[in-house]
């Protein structure tokens, strides 16, 4: 699947849940933490590109380069020149089979022509880039289009809630004082919410 979101309310443990992911599976990957300055065009695919850069330097983009290639009537826009990087890299011997970028707090980009831009970019990207995004809502990209055609993977709260045996485990590894009635009981009322069983193990009161 070449996307991923990963959305949830906070508190969920996306982050961690990617962390944790990419140390176990050790893919070749960029990480891109969001912040509001990044909810404009230049200042988010430069991000982008220098995250990618991490990874080899042939995606650095000159500042100026960028400004232009965001002009009205530029002969190439910054997508277009990061996904021709990306594919010209891809038939490198020095590509991985799986290059993962992933975009943390993406719910903090709400501009339509940005937005439109990363579909466009999802859209289009060399078959072995995966965009994995981390979200607290899911983003206006027209993701339904894109689960229709089994191009995207969803993982929301529904997934990220721990069940009971779940919450069993992560509850008797910061505390053993609760009974089964007492774990039960902790589990309802959270509602497998791990910030909430975060807070709940660490209290005296179960």
């Amino acid at each position: 699947m070449p996307f991923v979101l990963v959305s949830a309310p906070a508190g969920f443990g996306k982050t961690t849940l990617v962390s944790q992911w990419l140390e176990q599976e050790k893919p070749v990957h960029a990480w891109l933490t969001l912040d509001q300055r990044d909810n404009a065009p230049a200042l988010f695919w430069n991000a982008v590109a220098s995250a990618l850069t991490r990874v080899n330097p042939r995606f650095a983009i000159r500042e100026s380069t960028l400004l232009s290639a965001l002009e009205p009537g530029a002969a190439v826009d910054p997508i277009t020149m990061l996904i021709n990087r990306l594919a010209d890299y891809s038939r490198t011997w020095q590509a991985p089979s799986r290059l993962i970028l992933v975009l943390d707090d993406f719910h903090l980009l709400d501009q339509p022509a940005l937005l439109e831009q990363v579909r466009r970019f999802i859209d289009f990207a060399p078959g072995f880039l995966r965009i994995v995004c981390i979200s607290r809502l899911d983003p206006p990209i027209r993701t339904a289009q894109l689960l229709a055609r089994q191009q995207m993977v969803r993982l929301g709260p529904e997934v990220l809630r721990f069940d009971l045996a779940l919450t069993r485990k992560f509850v008797q590894a910061r505390r053993t004082d609760l009974s089964e009635d007492q774990m039960l009981q902790l589990h309802q009322r959270t509602g497998g919410w791990p910030a909430a069983l975060q807070l709940s193990a660490l209290s005296e009161n179960p």
